[in-house]
This record gives C-alpha cells, structure tokens and sequence, in this order.
C-alpha cells in the first residue's frame, strides 16, 4: 500500500504568464480595448495585435513585438512612398523574422518581411516563378513565415488572357537580409495533381493552408472531379468520401478544415468522417481525438466539441494541440480548454495565471496558436481579476519534447484506459533536466515513480497493473504526487540522486533509468492499485 502525500507537478512549466490585458496601459498614452491575432514564435518571442481607446480610429490598431510597438498606422511602408493604413494580417517566426500584410495610405496592398516589400498589389509577379508574362498580384492579405526565412502569400492573381482571378500559394525564398532570392508556387488552380485529377479551387484563408521550415505547403481545394482533397503540395493526402488515416472511418466532404503541417510533413487536421459522431481530429498518423469521446487529456469526460473554426497544430516533435469543449463536467465553468499531447494544459475555472483564474477561453481563429518546437502556447482567454472579467493575451511555457522510449503494456485503470508515462526534457547528465510525467490517471488520485537500471515485466505485482521493472527497485517514496483535476502528475528527475533499495547514485552517462508510475486506483474488487506503462532513458 502506497504512504501518500500532495505534490503534483503538471504538464506545463508554469503556470500561464499575462502578457497584455485589457485596461493596461498602452505606449501611446491610451489603454488596451480588446486584443487581436497572436502568434508565438519557438524562441518565445511573440507577436499581439491590439485596439486601444484612441477615439481615432484610424490609428488604434497596431502591433506589439514582445511588448513594444512593431507595426503602427502612418508608419512607412519599405519600399514603397507611402505609409501605413492598417494591417491585415501578420505572422512571427523568431527575432528578426516578422512578416505582414495590410494596405498603405495610398490604398496599395503589398506584403513585407520585416524590413523589406516582397509584393504590392498591381505589380507583376517575378519571372522565377514560372507564371506568365504579366501576371499581377490582385489580393495579398494573408501571410507566413517559417525559421528558415520562407514566407507564403495565399494569394489571388491576374494571368493574362484568363477570365477572373487565380488562386495561388507562392513561396517566396529569402536571405538574411530579408531579400527574396528565389521561389515557388506551391498551388494553383488548374495544375495537375498527383491524383490525376487537376486543382479546381484552392482556398487561402487563415488555418486553411500552411508551410513547415522545409517549404513544403499543405492546403485544401477541390479537384476537377468535384471531390475536397488535402495536399501537400501536389500530392494529395486525403480526398472527400474516402478511407482516412483511421482504419474504420471515411472522410466527408471538406467544408473548410483547419489544417497544420510540421517540419516533418506530418499533418493534422479538424474535419468530418461520414459516420456519427462525425467531428473529428485527424491526424497523418491516425485519429487524435473525435467527438463523444473520451481522451488521455479528459479521462474522464467527452469531446462535446472542437470549437467553430477553431484551429490545430502539430509540432515538430509529434504532439498535436486542438481546442475541446468537454461534456460531462457538469458545470459550463470549467468545461473548456487547450489540448497538447496527452495533457490538457488549460481548463477554465481550474488554470491560474497572475493570481487569477482564467474563466474563458478562445476558440476562435486567431484566439491560440502553439509554437512549431511545441516548446509554448499564447492564448486569449478572459480572468477574474477581483470580480473584474479582463480579457488578456497570456504565454504558456511547455514542457521540453519526449526522451527515452517507452516498453511494457499498462493495464486499463478505472478511467477506462491504460495510463501512460514520458520522459521529456534532456537525457544529458551535465544538464540534468530530467523529467517524467504520468497521464490518462484517475482524477485525484496519489502516486509516485519508481525506478530501476532493469527492466522486467510482471502482471499482478502488488495491484492490477504490470510491473515493468526488475533487479534494484529505487522508490521517489519521499515525492509523491497527485494527478489533480487533469489526470496527471509529474516529477523532475535529480540524475545525481536516483534512488536505490539501499542508497542513492548518480545516473552518470552510460547508465540505463527505466522508470514507472504508481497509483492508487479503485476496481470492482475495491481499493488497489495500477501502473503506467514503462519509459526507458540511457543517460548521456
């Protein structure tokens, strides 16, 4: 029987940091309205658009970059004799790496990479691009940049001799100066797929297309035999009324799915399947997450939703991030929240940030977006501050990317699903940045790791779980945790004093940790105890 205190460690690093609320002071002698877009870069630099209570409406909107004004209205535009309008739309990929789009006080609209113009409206396209002669830019409002200095235009244009305007993605090659050098377009309406079938439509709207570092572009259209695809580039991943990565489940027909692509050409993507319940997150590799079901995130409830054209990403190391609104809480107060991995890394009515809780939280559009290391979140989400309801922009710094790998089958605990453990984090022993986090937990409950330098895998030791360890058992019986409201519990790992029956020793590199999670847990038979499955690290 486990000897059990309160110690819980979440998935997150800490909790959720404001970065702007509204009533904050503002540096043009004003106060914040109500908050824009916002992005945030791996770095943790981070880009929010804001409305002040300047009566000039002509000037209330701008740009903060980490807190200072970026982008403001009669600001020049470079290259180009005329100033700033406003800004449509914006994207940041690190220090040095903002791009936007928006319309001068000339009414041109045109697209810049921090300090230089790639595109103004009514100018010709450059030649490299392979288009023909005297084709213009007609539409430039979206946009995004990648680490790599690529940036994508989702644009409209003008062919010569062609009735109406073209959808296009073009990608644009940049060098440290921020100068274009080359470039591609990445989709077009009327190019040949790899399908066979030609692009009948290509949609450019916010979420609905995206680049990684490599300049690969997913985006989503129809093709010429009427059917909604999914494409990287030219190669269709997924076509409307066929087998999705899900064995057992169907693509519907495409209306406007959020999409993500990470810098190893995974995707992810919120869409339909034909059969109920038919909302779901889909990934390249299979169902993340579907509609009236329970995940490792919310064990305990179900996805009642994924938000109205809430988006979803997917980083580089894998984990996938969507919005949930979840059924079974009952109460609408702490029903909402931000999905990474197998965490739910904010609840409203639980998550603190700056002393408060938040209450709210975004599912728009632009409300949330994870940075492409998965390294942080921003988010819009409303507090309680004293009794005040303040919408605020806020920074979630997460935890590092998985170590280790996993072994051992968990049995399913009273959640109804096997819990699971990860090492994230560096296995390096001069960092000694080590940590191991358990989820799919039942709620409340207590726990610690274990720990041994041999693996071994035996049912039934002391609980209704599998043991997956053998040889010198060391228990972290000093600290103990508690899964919480989430499920989880999680422990930094002291690689100089990993414990022992006997003693303690230091995890120098060479040395192999297998580690796993011990719970209480209830079954019919009554009080017991389960495990996780088993997460093997070799110290560096």
């Amino acid at each position: 029987m486990l000897s059990l205190l309160c110690l819980s460690l979440a998935v997150p690093v800490q909790d959720p940091t404001p970065l702007i609320l509204e009533g904050d002071p503002t540096p043009d002698g004003f106060v914040v309205q109500f908050l824009g877009k916002m992005i945030v870069a791996s770095d943790g630099s981070w880009v929010v658009g804001v409305n002040t209570t300047n009566t000039d409406t002509g000037i209330d909107d701008y740009l903060l970059r980490d807190g200072v004004p970026f982008l403001t209205p009669g600001d020049p535009i470079p290259g180009l004799g005329s100033g700033l309008d406003f800004y449509l739309d914006f994207d940041h990929a690190g220090a040095g790496l903002t791009a936007y789009t928006g319309t001068t006080l000339a009414g041109d609209g045109f697209a810049v990479l921090e300090d230089s113009l790639l595109a103004v409206e009514g100018d010709a396209l450059p030649a490299f691009l392979g288009l023909p002669a005297g084709t213009t830019w007609q539409r430039i409002e979206d946009v995004q940049v990648v680490p790599s200095g690529r940036v994508m235009l989702p644009v409209q244009i003008q062919q010569p001799g062609v009735s109406g305007t073209t959808s296009a993605i073009v990608v644009f090659e940049t060098d440290a100066a921020h100068q274009i050098t080359g470039g591609h377009v990445a989709a077009i309406v009327g190019r040949t797929l790899s399908s066979g079938e030609t692009a009948d439509f290509v949609f450019t709207s916010e979420n609905e297309t995206r680049i990684n570092d490599s300049g690969q572009v997913f985006w989503w259209g129809f093709d010429s035999a009427g059917s909604g695809i999914l494409a990287v580039d030219d190669q269709v991943v997924a076509t409307s009324n066929s087998p999705s990565p899900e064995p057992g489940l169907d693509w519907r027909s495409f209306a406007g799915p959020e999409l993500d692509l990470n810098d190893s050409g995974e995707w992810i993507a919120r869409a339909q399947v034909t059969s109920f319940p038919r909302d779901v997150v889909m990934a390249s590799d299979g169902l993340v997450a579907r509609q009236s079901s329970s995940h490792p995130a919310f064990p305990a409830f179900t996805a009642g939703d994924f938000g109205f054209n809430a988006p979803v990403f997917i980083a580089n190391d894998g984990r996938e991030m969507f919005y949930v609104d979840m059924s079974g809480t009952g109460s609408t107060a702490d029903d909402e929240g931000y999905v990474v991995g197998d965490a739910l890394v904010v609840r409203e009515g639980v998550t603190q940030a700056g002393g408060n809780t938040i209450v709210a939280v975004s599912d728009g559009r632009t409300g949330y977006r994870m940075s492409r290391n998965g390294s942080h979140l921003i988010f819009e989400a409303d507090v309680d501050d004293g009794g005040v309801i303040r919408e605020g922009a806020f920074l979630l710094a997460l935890s590092a990317p998985n170590v280790g790998t996993n072994y051992c089958t968990a049995v399913p605990n009273s959640t109804g699903v096997p819990a699971s453990i990860a090492a994230t984090g560096s296995d390096v022993f001069a960092d000694n940045d080590l940590s191991v986090v358990a989820t799919s937990l039942p709620l409340n409950t207590f726990g610690i790791f274990v720990v041994s330098q041999t693996q071994g895998n035996v049912p039934m030791a002391g609980g209704e779980g599998t043991l997956c360890l053998g040889g010198a058992i060391g228990r972290y019986q000093n600290q103990i945790v508690n899964s919480g409201a989430g499920g989880t519990f999680g422990l930094d790992i002291d690689l100089t004093a990993v414990p022992s029956p006997t003693m303690l020793y230091a995890a120098t590199p060479g040395t192999t940790l297998n580690f796993q999670g011990w719970f209480r847990d209830v079954s019919m038979a009554g009080a017991t105890s389960n495990y996780t499955d088993g997460v093997s690290v070799l110290t560096q």
